[in-house]
């Protein structure tokens, strides 16, 4: 806090959706690590832009989700080529908007912001997945193989972690900024 005031609603958003951009680099990096062993060769860059998908035939949940709701709101169809930006794009903002969220919770709160900051990826991934099963873009969890499901709740448990670190870092750096 400076001079004895909680930071604005607005600047704990903004901090943490930073955050969340921070912490979706990271999980990511975890992802590409895994892709790496497991043969890619591709650039952390392409990976990160899914430079991979080549039409919706090949766009995993994110760009599914985005196609959704892009030609939900047009009433026409979206051009294959739009599924790579689609899907980078989609998955970045899921990332920023789930780190404004922390930012907003973490912000009010006086303590506790590391129990909510364990829970905070794995709350993430669950609901996320209940959405997407929802939709039919993803199977339901239980008939996913085991092993397949712990990968992804690690990774978002990454993600939540991550994203708390890097808010306590860009929040606390905000708040020590001269106010002129």
């Amino acid at each position: 806090m400076r001079n004895g005031t909680a930071p604005s609603p607005l600047r704990t958003v903004v901090d943490g959706a930073a955050a969340g951009l921070m912490g979706t680099i990271a999980m990511d990096a975890v992802r590409y690590a895994e892709a790496r062993r497991s043969g890619s060769t591709g650039s952390f860059k392409d990976f990160e832009l899914a430079r991979a998908v080549r039409g919706w035939d090949s766009a995993p949940a994110p760009g599914q989700f985005g196609r959704r709701l892009i030609e939900g709101l047009r009433q026409k169809p979206l051009d294959a080529s739009k599924a790579q930006p689609t899907t980078a794009a989609v998955h970045v903002a899921t990332g920023a908007l789930w780190g404004a969220l922390f930012g907003l919770v973490a912000g009010s709160l006086d303590r506790g912001r590391w129990a909510w900051a364990v829970l905070y990826g794995p709350l993430v991934w669950g609901a996320n997945y209940g959405v997407l099963s929802a939709l039919g873009l993803y199977r339901g969890v239980t008939e996913e193989e085991p092993s397949s499901v712990a990968k992804d709740i690690g990774v978002h448990l990454v993600y939540g972690l991550s994203g708390a670190l890097a808010y306590r870092l860009v929040h606390r750096r905000a708040r020590s900024r001269p106010t002129g």
